[in-house]
């Protein structure tokens, strides 16, 4: 009857074959997205078209328009980040709690050796805090920007 076996999901149609990476659930988001972007995109050609007749400031660069850029995750990684959000918050939290250890332990001085080992452990579970902080911002920002 016709039907390709062992292909990937893909499209036919303008006499082209167009071949999507993935299962049938990511051609189906890829197919969505490319619908709800058409609007966007005339939109951005528009402006390209328009900016082109515009002068530079300093008239030697066209005029480009600042088109925000939002990129778009497949559903199987936006799961994947909405799972690593809590892991991240745990180890934020679990951070902190390291910090104020450190630093009531380095209240009571026990020796040059125990201060330093602990200014070196507190000052590590610091850099990781700023590493994981960043990450949740990353990852959040990432969960809201695909947010439907």
């Amino acid at each position: 009857s016709g039907e390709a076996v062992g292909l990937p999901p893909g499209q036919i149609g303008n006499s082209e074959v167009v071949v999507f990476p993935g299962n049938y659930e990511d051609y189906l988001y890829r197919k969505d997205r490319a619908a709800e972007a058409a609007p966007q995109l005339a939109t951005v050609a528009s402006l390209k078209s328009k900016s082109a007749d515009m002068p530079a400031a300093n008239g030697n660069q066209q005029y480009q328009p600042d088109v925000p850029k939002i990129k778009r995750l497949n559903p199987i990684r936006l799961q994947q980040l909405k799972e690593r959000l809590p892991q991240i918050e745990e180890e934020i939290t679990r951070l902190e709690a390291g910090i104020v250890e450190c630093e009531s332990a380095m209240q009571d001085f026990v020796s040059g050796e125990v201060t330093m080992r602990v200014t070196k452990l507190l000052d590590s579970r610091r850099t990781e805090l700023e590493e994981r902080m960043q990450e949740w911002e990353e990852v959040s920002g990432m969960i809201e920007a695909n947010a439907s």
